[in-house]
């Protein structure tokens, strides 16, 4: 192929606009087909592979043309260089793992009925109220905590955890696979049980419990144990 003055500024124009619209337009495609409960998926295109296509595509005319001159080989770095693009936005896209559930295995060191607990844990939120320097009403959801906690049969466990077990699910087109990640060594933790009958759970043997995570959001405290700061024992 005979480089001409024209070419030259087709590939000029040509490569960045190609190679940028190709990230573009595979970076809002790609994601919605491999991970369609992402909500960000659009961005991908629009802020990664977008630019990185649109940068691609004017190195690769400096290389071939200002560089090497490549003159005959014009349509195979197109066809290598689109190979790249895509498979780079293919791979950006790819969604990520997502924590499913999580198990434990232990034994309960101490069991604690929750309304021997509630004066304590009032004093706590409004010492955070007073050092966040925030407004959280306390006087008007106070009297509502109490009552919800009167009318709770649930108790708060203190564990010795022998085995973690964290489980990831990892969703693909093709194949949804699950991973888990295994915590052998012992560590401690307190969770919030529905069950209040201290002699029967200290007792009890945890074999692969599952947990329940709280978000611990909302003043006031919409749950018992979004209240304490803790998980729930399923």
């Amino acid at each position: 192929m005979k480089r001409t003055p024209e070419l030259n500024y087709f590939l000029l124009f040509g490569f960045p606009v190609f190679y940028g619209s190709l990230g573009l337009i595979g970076g809002f495609i790609f994601p919605h087909w491999l991970n369609p409960s992402s909500n960000i998926a659009p961005v991908v295109g629009l802020f990664v592979t977008g630019p990185i296509g649109f940068v691609y595509g004017t190195l690769l005319f400096v290389l071939s043309v200002k560089i090497l001159r490549i003159r005959e080989n014009i349509f195979g770095i197109g066809v290598v260089s689109l190979f790249i693009i895509v498979a780079l936005t293919f791979y950006l896209s790819l969604p990520d793992k997502s924590f499913n559930k999580t198990n434990i295995s232990g034994e309960i060191v101490e069991c604690i009925q929750i309304d021997k607990l509630v004066d304590n844990q009032i004093e706590w939120w409004k010492q955070q109220e007073t050092k966040r320097n925030e407004k959280w009403n306390l006087s008007v959801w106070e009297p509502q905590i109490r009552e919800m906690v009167s009318n709770d049969r649930g108790s708060i466990l203190k564990l010795k955890i022998t085995k973690k077990i964290d489980e990831y699910i990892l969703e693909r087109p093709w194949k949804t696979d699950t991973i888990q990640f295994v915590i052998d060594s012992t560590s401690s933790m307190t969770l919030y049980s529905k069950c209040g009958n201290c002699i029967e759970l200290t007792k009890a043997k945890l074999i692969n419990r599952e947990i329940e995570h709280s978000s611990f959001s909302g003043n006031p405290p919409v749950s018992i144990s979004s209240f304490y700061k803790v998980n729930t024992l399923k």
